[in-house]
């Protein structure tokens, strides 16, 4: 995982992420919906004041994420006034067989047998 503490360094991830998925810039803002002209202030690190939709639909074609973590040695103060609570874990199922699935429910094909 790379720390992103400087706009320039989305590019250095999405330039290379782009090139390895066989992408031109013009495919990719295509996919993501935006210009090319975005891509490429993007990858250059010129992209001042990028929406965050936009951004994400950029890191999404290429199968990339972004994490957002607090960078303080006490990460509860700032969960607590900033951040959304922590989402519990699920429940961990020791009896699989107890979830098994209904398969009356859909037809030869794997679509819902009541589906019009």
């Amino acid at each position: 995982m790379t720390q992103i503490t400087l706009p320039r360094q989305v590019g250095l991830i999405v330039a290379p992420a782009r090139k390895a998925a066989g992408l031109t810039q013009a495919e990719l803002a295509r996919r993501a919906g935006v210009s090319r002209q975005l891509v490429n202030r993007l990858e250059v690190g010129t992209a001042n004041g990028i929406a965050f939709d936009k951004l994400l639909s950029v890191l999404k074609v290429v199968d990339c994420g972004l994490d957002i973590y607090p960078l303080s040695d006490d990460p509860s103060i700032i969960l607590k006034e900033t951040c959304a609570p922590p989402v519990p874990s699920p429940p961990v199922l020791d009896d699989w067989n107890a979830y098994k699935l209904d398969e009356s429910l859909f037809d030869d094909q794997g679509a819902l047998a009541n589906d019009a």
